[in-house]
Formats: C-alpha cells, structure tokens, sequence
C-alpha cells in the first residue's frame, strides 16, 4: 500500500499539452500527476475504464455554448463515476506565425470555433475555417503555415513562439468551461461537505408531463438542481433522457427519496446516478451542521474500509 500511495496519480486529459482541458488539470495538479494525453474524448473514457489511468478530465459544459454533447453521450456510454468538477476561465486569441493581412485560414476545437462565431463572421467572412481534435493541434498548422491562424490560449503564444494578432476574440466576454473528473471507481463524501450528485433518466414513454413531474419530485424535496440536459436516446424522434446535477449528497435520506421516487414512476426506465462530489467552491465554513450521531455516521461510512482509505490518500 505504501509504494501504490507514494506514485503519482496517472490522469488521462484531451491533449497535446498546451490545450484547455491541460491548463484544467494543471490547475489541480500541476506536477503532482503523471499526464497521458489523448487526442479524442473517447480515450480519455477509454483510459479510465480499463484501469490505464486513474482519473480522466473532460469538458461537460461551457458558459456560452452549454453543454459538450460528446461528453454527455460518452457518460452514457461507460460505467465511470463523477469524482470532483472544476472550472477554468478560457480566453481565446488569435495565434499565427504570419501577420492578420495573410491569414487564409483559422483553425481550432468545434467548440472554440462556435465560441467566435461572430468575431469570424465580422472580421474574416471570407476565410476557411478548419475544425482540429484541440486546440493545440490548430497551433501545430499554425507553427508550418504562416497563412494558418489559430485560436487558442494567450499563455501557447508564448510557449510555441506564436504572434498574438487579436486578443479577446470572443463573442460574449470571457468564456468559463465546467470539467468534471472522472473514476473508475466511486468516492464517497462525507455528509456535512456541500456536494452535487449527478443522474442519468431514462424513459420509456413519449407522454405529456414527463419532464415537469420529474421535476416536481426535486422541487418538493427542496432540493436545488444545477443543471438539467435533456438528450435524444436515439433510434427514434420524441423519446428522451435527462442529465441531472443535483445539490446534495446522495447519502442524504431526502436524497434518497428523490430518487427512489423518481425510479417508481411509471414512465422511468432507470435511474444512474454517477456518484456525489464536492460542490465547487465550498469552504471549511460551509460545511453542513449535523448532529453529533449524523457526524460519527457519515465519517463511518466515508471511511468504511481499507480501499476507501487507501483510495483517499491517492486522490
């Protein structure tokens, strides 16, 4: 157990180095993880099934854009769990060895590109853009071709030697993307931390009310949901399932209720929940109160065998 505690955590991020997703993990943390960088979404969930890593990263949303659809549809796909989620402040420049009268092309991620939109239209409606796998792969054309411009990070212009030829080029003001961290195994959080749980609904019925019903099971529980994404299931038009964030510790016996009662409704196929997680930004001072024996309860069952502990000390 010793030598497992003292290795770095391996963690699987959309690379190369240098893309968004990076400067997310290095945000959590910088030299004390070993990267393996991925160049689809699919490895990354790939790596951490299969044991290879022992955390992946992804983008699940974005303040502009909403949802990462791949993500989302990747989630559904494997069996890994929600561990923590972070968020990062993106702001996209444009990147070129060249100069702005030369530029013919403009490069980046799907999703970066919808975030200049406008600014492209606007600025260069005359110019090809080229959708790439990251952010830095557009750099990397940038790098061979001087009428190549990429839209990437501030901090890679000074990393790969690249012109800044437009700072704040996107559409709505400084974007800010929501990633979450993801287990082959699940971890679990003690009662008085403020946490999020996340569900997958499924159902099976194209009837009226779905959603709203749904819904009203939460809301007379009084708990608060952060994020709600509804997804086609595929195969045909009108059936859907729902992405749930909910506040709250699935621990939590009003929690558990919810769920329970979600599960019983007649139009409900199943209920997944990706396990619960430290709410962004809690402070020590936010801790929920509980009682002396909800305390002893909850650091019972957070510490409830030798792989908890030795799984903690690793995260």
């Amino acid at each position: 157990m010793t030598a497992m505690l003292a290795r770095k955590p391996k963690v699987a991020v959309l690379g190369p180095k240098g893309t968004f997703s990076d400067e997310a993990a290095q945000s959590k943390w910088g030299d004390d993880a070993e990267y393996l960088y991925q160049n689809q979404l699919t490895g990354i969930f790939e790596k951490v099934e299969t044991g290879e890593v022992d955390y992946g990263i992804v983008p699940t949303e974005d303040s502009e854009e909403g949802d990462v659809q791949e993500s989302l549809t990747l989630m559904r796909e494997y069996p890994l769990y929600v561990i923590d989620e972070l968020k990062h402040d993106v702001e996209h420049c444009l990147l070129s060895k060249g100069k702005i009268e030369q530029i013919k092309t403009i490069g980046s991620h799907y999703q970066v590109l919808r975030h200049c939109r406008k600014y492209l239209y606007t600025y260069f409606p005359d110019v090809k853009q080229d959708r790439t796998e990251s952010t830095v792969a557009a750099i990397e054309k940038a790098l061979e071709d001087p009428t190549y411009a990429a839209i990437a990070s501030e901090e890679n212009a000074e990393r790969y030697n690249l012109n800044i030829l437009k700072k704040e080029i996107h559409d709505k003001g400084r974007n800010t993307t929501r990633f979450l961290v993801l287990s082959p195994v699940e971890k679990a959080v003690p009662l008085n931390i403020l946490s999020k749980t996340s569900l997958l609904i499924n159902t099976n019925k194209d009837t009226s009310g779905v959603l709203v019903k749904i819904l009203n099971i939460f809301a007379k529980k009084n708990i608060n949901l952060s994020r709600l994404a509804p997804r086609p299931q595929g195969g045909s038009l009108g059936k859907y399932l729902f992405f749930l964030d909910i506040e709250g510790n699935k621990k939590d016996p009003k929690v558990q209720a919810a769920i329970k009662e979600t599960k019983s409704l007649d139009f409900v196929s199943s209920v997944r929940d990706f396990g619960t997680y430290p709410r962004l930004r809690s402070k020590p001072e936010e801790e929920i109160k509980l009682s002396p024996d909800e305390r002893l309860k909850s650091t019972f069952s957070f510490w409830n065998n030798e792989e908890d502990r030795a799984y903690d000390s690793l995260y």
